[in-house]
């Protein structure tokens, strides 16, 4: 896959910035201007050296961020997911758009969607099960918006075990009784808030390693980006204004 471009502050791109050295290394990095602009073609997302205005993050497709925002957890997943899907699309788009392309490209993200958002995940097949309302290249235009407002959405609670337990579902005959009985301690565990949603997920991960399966394999739910992205120190380098 083509490395996608993200925008970086120039004061971030210049200075000493920690997270540089990684995110070059899956991003193609672009010097932005610090202050805010229009929607630039082409880019997966915008790290900023201070927060976006509401007008800005609402005018643009892709996502932006304050890089001291990236400190919290919960800020760097959303933003990296979301970043690394909209770079996933464009590589689809440089590929070629065709039915067969936007319906896989929708397959692989149908359990990340539900996750964020049950509603657009019901209103994104709706879209793609109706070709006939829609010229293939709307369709598209109007499929990747909703998808990046789906993501945008805070990943709430109970969302998120909802799509756990469909993922689950594909292990169903295949754990043996001690496996069965550790995924739903562990489970239980989630639901009732003892544990961070990494664990189930890592559980998870670990069980389709042992028990491969080709739909889930596809699937980005588990690996929404890179690992290596998810404890890198140094993002609150810059504070957000």
């Amino acid at each position: 896959m083509t490395k996608a471009a993200l925008g970086l502050d120039a004061a971030l791109i210049e200075s000493d910035w920690p997270p540089r050295a990684v995110l070059e290394r899956h991003f193609h990095l672009q010097a932005l201007p610090a202050k805010d602009t229009d929607s630039i073609t082409g880019l997966c997302g915008h790290i900023r050296s201070h927060a976006p205005t509401a007008d800005v993050r609402a005018n643009t497709l892709y996502p932006q961020v304050a890089a001291g925002q990236l400190e919290q957890s919960a800020c760097r997943d959303s933003f990296f997911t979301r970043a690394f899907a909209l770079a996933d699309w464009q590589n689809m788009l440089t590929e070629g758009l065709g039915e067969h392309a936007l319906t896989a490209f929708h397959a692989r993200y149908k359990y990340l969607v539900l996750a964020y958002d049950p509603q657009g995940y019901k209103s994104l097949g709706q879209l793609l099960g109706r070709p006939a309302e829609h010229p293939l290249e709307r369709r598209a235009s109007l499929y990747v918006q909703g998808l990046m407002a789906s993501l945008g959405k805070a990943a709430e609670h109970g969302r998120q075990l909802n799509a756990l337990l469909h993922v689950a579902g594909y292990l169903k005959q295949r754990l043996n009784e001690e496996e069965q009985r550790n995924w739903q301690a562990l489970l239980e565990d989630y639901r009732s808030r003892k544990l961070p949603l990494a664990a189930p997920l890592e559980l998870l991960r670990q069980y389709f390693r042992r028990y491969p399966d080709p739909y889930i394999q596809r699937q980005t739910y588990l690996d929404p980006y890179p690992s290596e992205l998810v404890d890198v120190t140094g993002w609150d380098s810059f504070s957000c204004n």
